[in-house]
Order: C-alpha cells, then structure tokens, then sequence
C-alpha cells in the first residue's frame, strides 16, 4: 500500500475515533456503574 495513501488512512481513522469519542462523552452523561 503507498505510504500517504496508510498514514492518511491512519490520520482519518484516529480523527474519525477521537471525534466520535469526545462527542459521546460530552452528550451521553458518564455511567457510575463502569
């Protein structure tokens, strides 16, 4: 696989994972029981 096309990829996904992370955590409240 070409080298930019992976670390864009990579960039993407990462992006994409932190992204849907950090909104969850803002909309759905914390559960006490994890």
């Amino acid at each position: 696989m070409d080298q930019s096309r992976w670390t864009r990829f990579l960039v993407t996904t990462v992006v994409s994972v932190g992204v849907g992370f950090a909104v969850g955590t803002l909309l759905v409240p914390p559960d006490p029981s994890t």
